[in-house]
């Protein structure tokens, strides 16, 4: 998918960076078990794409099977993305259907459901309502540049939004 980020997929491994043997990651809500670029051994669709003894962590995890797991969890993270604020979504920026996405790749639907609001302000197209919710949440104080960068993407399409808004009631003058 290509948006603000270029191909989101790209950005969203340098946010998770490489892990070649599965571990604990423990900086969220629980530990989770990841292993390349964020992959969620414990997700049965991941047991069931990786081998046995990578999920255990009993051997690295090579490059061509990390890729076909970002691939599958991408493709899941787009379409959770695709149903996330109704039709909202896709009528957003590809800007910030990308930071959208992002966090469902992050995160995952399920813990994605909890943003209450941000699917609200999702589904109005508010940039601005979107920011806020990321920046005031558990997410924002986790994950560091990620969220800031979010934010700061989410506001800037406020501000253009807000300036185009504004030349278009000038020239109605």
């Amino acid at each position: 998918m290509e948006n603000y980020y270029g191909d989101i997929m790209e950005k969203t491994k340098q946010y998770e960076g490489m892990i070649k043997t599965a571990m604990l990651e423990k900086g969220g809500r629980k530990p989770v078990m990841t292993v390349g670029h964020g992959i969620n051994v414990d997700e049965p669709h991941n047991k069931k794409l990786l081998p046995k003894d990578v999920v255990e962590g009993k051997r690295p995890i090579t490059d061509k099977e990390d890729e076909a797991a970002v691939k599958a969890n991408q493709k899941i993270a787009a379409s959770d993305s695709d149903k996330f604020g109704s039709q909202g979504f896709r009528k957003l920026d590809k800007r910030a259907q990308g930071v959208i996405e992002d966090m469902h790749y992050n995160m995952g639907g399920p813990r994605m459901g909890g943003f209450k609001k941000l699917k609200e302000a999702t589904g109005a197209g508010n940039y601005r309502s979107m920011a806020d919710e990321i920046e005031n949440s558990l997410y924002h104080k986790q994950t560091g540049n990620r969220a800031k960068e979010h934010v700061k993407t989410l506001r800037d399409l406020a501000d253009e939004k807000e300036l185009g808004d504004e030349m278009k009631r000038q020239l109605e003058r």
